[in-house]
């Protein structure tokens, strides 16, 4: 079984904004439940072996996170692919920011998942590999 991974870690020594959030009391070791689901999308995963799985990414809505004293927000997402399902989440001053680092962390992700999983993600809407998530 692979694990996929969560990058708030990773996220918040690339962006101040998620950094100072950090220091705001958000934990890597939340424990985020998807919630209301506001969109999902249903990929193709292409394995090497010429099988294909399906694979799925849902975005729950944005919400106030528990116990934060500054009424930051997250917005929590699930990606389900190849026997894997795992709720992430990002976080944001506001329902808007949230919202919009969880849609570009999306975009990572499923590249690395691509990598990790030696696969070759496909969204019937997209060309040349785009997923829609850029």
């Amino acid at each position: 079984m692979h694990v996929i991974a969560t990058t708030v870690v990773w996220l918040v020594e690339i962006f101040p904004t998620i950094r100072g959030l950090a220091t705001r009391g958000i934990s890597k070791n939340m424990n985020i439940k998807l919630g209301p689901i506001i969109a999902e999308r249903t990929l193709t995963a292409l394995h090497s072996d010429g099988s294909q799985t399906t694979a799925r990414v849902m975005l729950g809505k944005p919400q106030i996170m528990q116990g934060s004293e500054f009424g930051d927000f997250i917005t929590p997402y699930m990606i389900s692919v190849s026997g894997v399902e795992k709720t992430h989440f990002m976080a944001g001053i506001d329902a808007f920011q949230s919202l919009q680092l969880a849609l570009k962390t999306l975009a990572v992700e499923l590249r690395d998942i691509e990598r990790k999983l030696n696969v070759k993600l496909d969204w019937e809407g997209g060309k040349d590999g785009d997923l829609g998530f850029n």
